[in-house]
Parts: C-alpha cells; structure tokens; sequence
C-alpha cells in the first residue's frame, strides 16, 4: 500500500489524468442512470409486507390519491356537511386533481317506487338526527363505502382525492 502511496505521489499528473478518464468513461453512462422511488421496487418479493401493499393496490387501485379524513360524533351534522361539500368543491376545481370520491358523489343505489335510484348518499344532507343514523346505517352496509369512506363504527368518513396521472413530484408543494 506504500508503494502504491508513493507511486501515486511521485507522478500527480499522470493520477490525476488518470482519473479524468476515468470520470469522461463514467460519464458516458449518465443517461442510462435510473432512480426509482416507487414503493413497489423498495419491497422485496416474497415477503408479508409486499403482500399487503399488493392487497392494498387492489382494493384502492394504482391511482395517486389524497385521502381527507373527517373524525367526530356528529358526522353528518349539517353546518359540517355543508362547509364539507364546499371544501370537496373547491378541491376538485384543483388543477391536478381528477376527481373527488366521497359520499356526496358514491351512488346510494336503492328501489325507489319500483325504479332504480342511484343518488348520492349525500346528494342533500339529512333533516333530522334520526334521518342521518338510517343514512350512515345504509352506508355502512355497502361494501363499496364500508372501510373506504366511512368507518365501521361511523365516526370516522374520508374523501378521496383522486390526482391527475402523469403530474409526479413537481405539483408537491401545492398539494402538501
């Protein structure tokens, strides 16, 4: 290792030549250079974790998302849904934003007078105490909104903002 010291220190120019080269060789593959940041590369196969990210994938699908949570007893209070759904308006006139899946937009699908009515569950918002527990009752029972939207015991409700494909990254501060 001495001798490869004092090689290296009797002919700098030729280490340092040496080294260019090196770096103009290395260079040449800059192109070729990938950084992949998904959390499906970061998993490794065959392991409990990929496993649920893979459950998750299909129940939610591959689109990017925000998820706005809304926690507390009365739920479905109207002041609440109504500050709720102009939020939910204001945040789906976003530019990177797609849609916005919640239960004013998720179909209520039900029989009404021998036809087939698929309004929103929140298309108006419940008169009455009464009128919003058989509401969140009926969404509960829907396994399309049960563990997505609402929570199993009803005091927990999400919003999902679905974003824009092909907008990675450069829209983060906006969106944070």
């Amino acid at each position: 290792m001495r001798r490869l010291l004092n090689l290296c220190a009797a002919h700098p120019w030729w280490v340092l030549g040496g080294l260019l080269l090196l770096s103009l060789l290395a260079a040449t593959q800059i192109p070729r250079v990938e950084v992949q940041i998904s959390a499906e590369s970061l998993l490794v196969l065959d392991d409990p974790q990929r496993d649920y990210f893979d459950s998750v994938s299909r129940r939610f699908g591959d689109e990017k998302m925000v998820l706005l949570v809304l926690e507390g007893e009365a739920l479905l209070d109207p002041a609440r849904l109504d500050a709720l759904r102009a939020v939910l308006g204001e945040l789906q006139g976003l530019p990177f934003v797609d849609r916005v899946e919640s239960l004013f937009s998720v179909p209520h699908l039900k029989s009404v007078d021998g036809y087939l009515d698929k309004a929103p569950y929140l298309e108006r918002s419940p008169a009455s105490p009464g009128e919003a527990a058989a509401l969140l009752e009926s969404a509960r029972k829907d396994p399309f909104v049960r563990h997505l939207l609402l929570s199993e015991d009803g005091r927990v409700m999400a919003a999902a903002l679905i974003l824009k494909p092909g907008r990675q990254g450069g829209d983060d501060p906006t969106v944070t």
